[in-house]
């Protein structure tokens, strides 16, 4: 058994990360897992777990570093990450693995095949403008559209576009009034001191100086 145990800067940073574009700070939220283009499905604390698991490559982590990773500045709770990482053991496809290494560690099995075809999505999750809360962690969606829209710039979005972005598991039968309930709510937000929205060949977002 390998009974390394991994050393690696994914382990001093926090999964929330945060990117600055002008006035905004927008914070990474959830992430989601892909396999060959398709999406797994896994609770949030689960598909936590296994993007760090996955970006260690391979390589045993102990439990203070994967829940400091997920849960930064929390205090370790043993017993809560035992059972979030027997969740996980259960609910994993068929192609992939949780090993229990040494020194209360975990790693993630995988083949090389496999993990080719792994992808791992991470979401907009809180936004802020000025250094002032613009748009809430709880507000997931409305975090992913308004980082979508900011992202085009000047380039008008389509209907299907922005679903296929935002809401790609959503049914069909659901998507008009998905979208057009979450644009009313982003314009109540950012309209008229922060952006405007328009609509003519497709959606654009104008900051406001």
């Amino acid at each position: 058994m390998d009974c390394t145990v991994l050393e690696s800067p994914i382990l001093r940073q926090p999964m929330v990360q945060m990117v600055q574009r002008g006035r905004f700070k927008i914070y990474e939220g959830p992430v989601e897992i892909y396999f060959a283009g398709t999406y797994v499905r896994m609770p949030r604390t689960q598909a936590a777990f296994f993007a760090i698991l996955f970006e260690a490559d391979g390589k045993n982590l102990p439990h203070e570093a994967l829940w400091l990773a997920a849960y930064p500045g929390r205090p370790v709770k043993r017993h809560r990450l035992a059972t979030e990482l027997h969740r996980l053991k259960k609910m994993l496809p068929p192609w992939a693995g949780l090993n229990d290494g040494c020194l209360g560690s975990r790693s993630l099995q995988l083949s090389p095949g496999d993990r080719e075809n792994i992808e791992i999505r991470r979401l907009s999750g809180e936004v802020h403008c000025d250094d002032v809360p613009l748009i809430s962690p709880t507000e997931l969606a409305l975090a992913h559209l308004f980082a979508y829209l900011l992202d085009r710039g000047n380039t008008p979005s389509r209907k299907h576009e922005i679903m296929a972005a935002v809401w790609p598991h959503t049914s069909p039968n659901a998507r008009t009034h998905t979208l057009e309930t979450h644009m009313t709510r982003l314009r109540k937000r950012i309209e008229p001191t922060v952006a405007t929205i328009t609509n003519k060949n497709g959606y654009i977002l104008h900051l406001l100086d």
